[in-house]
């Protein structure tokens, strides 16, 4: 079966050049990692959850900048 293609949206409040995007089971096991070009304001970016098993996922999204780390956080569903 193919991977549900998932999107990430997002808005960074500084300038930024790249986004580093980590998606973790609940067992705290890293199941897939990315970057992904980014800019400031809105911004997008879409994955293939492919491989992945039914469950709970949670994503870690950090934003490099200059000077810090501008970070987001959440979690998706994956059901087929």
């Amino acid at each position: 079966m193919a991977g549900a293609n998932l999107w990430f949206t997002y808005t960074l409040s500084r300038r930024a050049n790249m986004a580093h995007i980590k998606i973790y089971s609940v067992a705290d096991r890293l199941v897939a990692s990315f970057d992904s070009p980014t800019a400031f304001g809105g911004n997008q970016v879409s994955w293939t959850a492919s491989g992945l098993a039914n469950g709970v996922y949670f994503y870690v999204l950090e934003a490099d900048e200059c000077v810090s780390v501008e970070k987001h956080q959440g979690r998706f569903i994956v059901l087929r």
